[in-house]
């Protein structure tokens, strides 16, 4: 079987040049409610994927991959398979306030439920999706100026067999830290087309850098799935046409 070969810094990326395309069957029902004071919605899905592609990251060294090849030494290595059957099922909901005085507010929840149904992971969750995701936004409109309050957070996200420098199953958990993040941001509309913002992300600054070092020290996670950046301010000018 053929593979590309994408080098950065010391980490091989393997990619199958043909794998099994995902397929799958998804069953969603849906309740809407348009009343005067809000905009409710309601949403429950399942989905049966079959050869869903997943990623393998930093296997050990040495190691036999598929296709005949071995990863080297003094690096690590990433590549892609397919999962023969897997689920992913759950509910959304989003609620959406009418303005009162010029006040809106904005949620939405979901959870999420996976797991792979065959193989030599079964059981095991697909990759590493939060359970559970939650979002909240407060908003405030008068005449050409806006403002918005966002949280976003990250709950019950399941760790994945592998990673870079450890494996997090062993050095983290079953799961990864919980994260919530703050942002806000100013708008001002003027000339009616042209728009202004000053956003301001991670408004706490927090650090969601939290290794988990092992035994031996020489191998390390992240205890937090995503490396994201400390507060940071973006100006945008948008024109709409």
């Amino acid at each position: 079987m053929d593979f590309i070969k994408l080098i950065l810094a010391e980490f091989i990326i393997m990619a199958l040049k043909i794998y099994k395309q995902k397929k799958s069957w998804n069953y969603e029902l849906s309740t809407i409610i348009d009343t005067e004071p809000a905009y409710i919605t309601l949403t429950g899905f399942y989905t049966d994927f079959r050869d869903q592609i997943q990623t393998i990251s930093s296997v050990p060294q040495h190691t036999i991959l598929p296709g005949g090849f071995v990863c080297a030494s003094s690096i690590s290595c990433t590549y892609f398979n397919n999962v023969d059957q897997s689920l992913v099922a759950g509910v959304e909901f989003s609620l959406q306030t009418k303005p009162f005085y010029g006040v809106s507010f904005d949620a939405s929840y979901a959870f999420t439920y996976t797991e792979q149904l065959t193989g030599s992971q079964k059981g095991q969750p697909v990759n590493s999706i939060p359970q559970h995701k939650l979002m909240t936004k407060i908003t405030y409109k008068y005449q050409n100026f806006s403002t918005y309050l966002r949280m976003q957070g990250n709950f019950k996200t399941p760790t994945i067999a592998t990673g870079r420098g450890g494996d997090p199953t062993i050095l983290v958990g079953q799961y990864y830290k919980d994260y919530i993040l703050l942002d806000m941001a100013f708008n001002y509309t003027f000339f009616k087309y042209y728009t202004l913002t000053l956003s301001l992300n991670n408004l706490l600054n927090t650090n969601f850098i939290d290794y988990a070092i092992g035994n031996n020290r020489q191998t390390y996670v992240n205890r937090y799935q995503r490396f994201l950046p400390g507060r940071n301010y973006w100006l945008s000018f948008k024109i709409n046409f």
